[in-house]
């Protein structure tokens, strides 16, 4: 059956091989010629990540796409939690905050050590649940629908230079966005000051 949250659809499934319960997403729009090969193909190549110790700590590798109900899906390890934003947990003391963040700074780790950068987060989409904080590896999302979810002001504006100089992202760039997001869950605030919203 079809499940809604925060406006989007999504399906839970078994994986054949490994039986972990999987969510799927529809993608927002038709894809076109030779997407769907390049989708599988960055999944793949990204899956290839999977044996290197640490690396879906924090990062779920995505899979797909699949074609379900003649909709096709996206999907990752469904996890218990509830949206990081704007549930940021201020009951939390600062060492639980800290141990939050390391299943997400271990697979940052474990992507980079590969030569393999994450991407700018999908922010919407990350979670904090009973293993800390975890989100779907972000590479292959802009093709879905974004959850209605209020995101603290500004952060869609925050990126490291390479972005707003049309260069590819680095390592470097990765850590900026983990930064922010550890400045945010640590003080609850963006760590720069926003100008015109």
């Amino acid at each position: 059956p079809v499940n809604y949250m925060d406006g989007i659809p999504f399906y839970y499934a078994k994986s054949a091989g490994d039986q972990r319960l999987l969510r799927w997403e529809p993608v927002a729009t038709r894809l076109r010629w030779g997407e769907a090969g390049n989708l599988r193909s960055n999944a793949l190549a990204r899956k290839a990540l999977a044996g290197e110790t640490g690396v879906t700590d924090g990062i779920l590798l995505v899979e797909g796409p699949v074609i379900y109900q003649g909709q096709t899906l996206i999907g990752w390890e469904a996890r218990p939690g509830q949206p990081l934003f704007p549930n940021l947990a201020a009951t939390l003391s600062l060492e639980e905050r800290l141990t939050a963040l390391v299943p997400l700074l271990r697979s940052y780790h474990a992507f980079h050590r590969q030569g393999v950068t994450v991407g700018c987060p999908d922010w919407r989409r990350i979670n904090w649940g009973p293993g800390g904080i975890y989100m779907p590896d972000p590479i292959l999302l802009p093709y879905l629908h974004q959850p209605k979810r209020q995101l603290p002001r500004g952060l869609a504006a925050c990126h490291p230079p390479e972005v707003y100089r049309a260069q590819p992202l680095s390592p470097k760039g990765d850590l900026f966005y983990f930064g922010v997001l550890a400045y945010l869950v640590m003080t609850g605030e963006l760590p720069y000051l926003l100008v015109r919203g």
